[in-house]
């Protein structure tokens, strides 16, 4: 809501300084399987997705801003773009695999901004919830 005065605009929303809420990051499918080094695409809506609201936005914007692993990332292993992420699924041989964290930024129209992250593993050995992926999932350059 919104009252006009004399001095101008009053309201929660002028000046908006609050943040976006993030509520979830779901990472679908969370594990990449088989370890079989190809890369695999996931993005905004399409594997990756962000759930968000604002008190004075009502479309912030969702962009991935980071990849991150507890393992080396060697040259390729994990690329990105605003709206999407590529990840080698692949693991060099730790007892836990390897854990991709990927960071997603939503920013509203004043230019607050919240950042929330979200994992992908690539296990060591096959884990009954992590399905084989089909080779549609497969699509990065």
């Amino acid at each position: 809501m919104v009252v006009r005065s004399a001095s101008g605009l009053r309201g929660p929303c002028h000046p908006d300084l609050t943040p976006p809420v993030i509520d979830t990051v779901t990472a679908t499918p969370a594990c990449l399987w088989p370890p079989n080094n190809k890369l695999v695409a996931l993005g905004l809506g399409s594997g990756l997705v962000v759930e968000s609201h604002d008190a004075c936005d009502p479309a912030p914007t969702a962009r991935i801003i980071g990849v991150s692993s507890n393992q080396a990332l060697g040259s390729g292993d994990a690329t990105f773009t605003d709206d999407r992420v590529c990840l080698r699924a692949s693991q060099l041989g730790a007892p836990s695999g390897r854990t991709y964290t990927v960071t997603v930024e939503v920013r509203d129209a004043a230019g607050n901004v919240a950042q929330k992250t979200v994992d992908f593993r690539v296990p060591r050995s096959k884990d009954p919830s992590c399905p084989t992926l089909p080779i549609t999932a497969f699509g990065c350059p």
